[in-house]
């Protein structure tokens, strides 16, 4: 697995998203899919830093398959994002 990179300009709590970011969250797009997106990343760079499977991390993607919490944590690490923002 790669190193989990640092993003420059985190959000924390007292911070706030990006419009476009919490408007595809509305219009109800997975939150792991507008996460990766935000961040800049492909499926494959996030199984790279998450050594999921990508065909497993599209189905959570497309809601095909439910992730366990311990692959949202590693997703949530790889997204610098708290879990809870990624669970349905």
């Amino acid at each position: 697995m790669e190193e989990m990179p640092s993003f420059e300009g985190e959000e924390t709590e007292e911070s706030s998203l990006p419009l476009d970011v919490l408007e595809r969250l509305l219009d109800g797009e997975h939150p792991l899919k507008v996460f990766r997106r935000h961040r800049a990343l492909t499926q494959k760079q996030l199984t790279d830093l998450t050594g999921l499977n990508a065909t497993y991390l599209s189905q959570i993607e497309t809601r095909k398959r439910r992730g366990s919490t311990r692959v949202y944590r590693r997703l949530a690490t790889a997204l610098g994002v708290d879990i809870r923002d990624l669970i349905e």
